[in-house]
């Protein structure tokens, strides 16, 4: 917690004791820990059906929020079994780590944020962990758009063309990134530029060198 400015809280729960342990307390029942930190529209019943049992050793859940020193923050939740490793009849606790939204777009904002662009990232089911949109059905790319593990496509979207840069992890993950159409060309016309002027300066004074050395060898 203190090397990782990702993670707002993370805490572990026992199931049998309905006990919680976090970095600065224990609370000896679930639901008063549930009053102080969680905030989302998640139900007690809900909250407790997500850390418990995971849907498998390592699940995320997008969507909540939580309460830490009196900040409400959105939060992606990673929930994993313990003890690790072993078979779902015997996993006794939860390990839950809630990694705060606000940091991940943060990475991300100089890739699209002044260009116009947005970003979303998706787990091995499709579906979406975190966007920087928060309609994201029209955007997302189904299997058949995305066949291979990377690579870029062009998109209209709304009536706008994008083209659209993605990559899957090994985890599963998708993420996706969308640039509108004109700025990419801009900036490719501006490398353009930069290349064809690199060029006809190199050229004029290779020609400038060569005017030199033959006059110098040449006779009066």
């Amino acid at each position: 917690g203190i090397l990782n400015d990702f993670v707002s809280l993370f805490y572990i729960y026992f199931h049998n004791s309905d006990t919680i342990i976090t970095p600065d307390t224990a609370y000896r029942s679930s639901s008063l820990f549930f009053q102080d930190y969680i905030s989302s529209s998640l139900t007690y019943e809900d909250w407790i059906d997500q850390v418990f049992p995971p849907r498998s050793p390592g699940s995320f859940y997008s969507g909540d929020q939580i309460r830490t020193g009196g900040v409400q923050r959105d939060v992606i939740t990673a929930v994993y079994p313990l003890p690790l490793g072993y078979p779902e009849s015997e996993w006794k606790a939860s390990i839950v780590v809630h990694i705060d939204e606000n940091e991940i777009h943060k990475l991300l904002e100089p890739l699209y944020i002044e260009s116009g662009g947005w970003f979303y990232i998706t787990d091995p089911d499709g579906n979406v962990l975190t966007s920087s949109l928060e309609d994201t059905a029209s955007v997302l790319l189904n299997s058949n758009e995305i066949p291979h593990i990377s690579g870029y496509l062009e998109k209209e979207i709304a009536g706008q063309k994008f083209i659209l840069s993605y990559i899957t992890s090994q985890s599963g993950w998708t993420y996706v990134v969308a640039l509108p159409f004109h700025v990419v060309m801009e900036s490719a016309s501006a490398v353009q530029r930069t290349t064809l002027l690199a060029f006809f300066l190199l050229l004029l004074i290779g020609i400038l060198i060569a005017f030199y050395f033959s006059y110098r060898n040449s006779r009066p």
